[in-house]
């Protein structure tokens, strides 16, 4: 019990640890804040085109099931 509550504690740590250092990290790597907002962009727009295709896919499989 004394090693779960040791771990668990240690995962605590190392979570705040990175939470709170990622931020300075990600600005350091990146270089400005700009760049990091044109990456968030990029991102997002990614994650729209795949949800995007994920509905018409969902709605071809639909419509192939309601014709049989």
């Amino acid at each position: 019990m004394i090693k779960r509550i040791f771990w668990f504690g240690v995962g605590i740590g190392l979570t705040v640890l990175v939470i709170s250092k990622a931020p300075k990290t990600l600005g350091a790597l990146v270089g400005s804040r700009s760049i990091a907002g044109g990456l968030l962009d990029e991102i997002t727009g990614f994650i729209s085109d795949i949800r995007g295709n994920m509905a018409e896919r969902e709605e071809e499989l639909l419509a192939t099931m309601g014709d049989g």
